[in-house]
């Protein structure tokens, strides 16, 4: 694994993986073959592919997760979050 400190932060990369990691005071940067997968910043989080196993928080009053319903089939519902 490879680490790197210079002008631009702190790089992540091992040769021959197609992930690298890119860590500076703006941020985390993640890339897959050269293109960006994931982006934090001060602005917030965006992903490519969000998998999310549990649930996933939208907004203030929404939430996405799987069930099952009463015949024991398996859903996916949007649930409201009362505040």
């Amino acid at each position: 694994t490879g680490f790197t400190f210079d002008d631009k932060g702190l790089t992540i990369d091992k040769s021959g993986s197609e992930m690298t990691t890119l860590i500076n005071e703006d941020g985390m940067r993640i890339y897959k073959s050269g293109g960006e997968v994931l982006t934090a910043n001060n602005q917030g989080v965006s992903a490519t592919n969000l998998h999310a196993t549990t649930y996933l928080i939208v907004g203030n009053r929404s939430r996405f997760e799987d069930y099952t319903d009463l015949d024991g089939n398996a859903r996916t519902g949007c649930f409201w979050i009362a505040k």
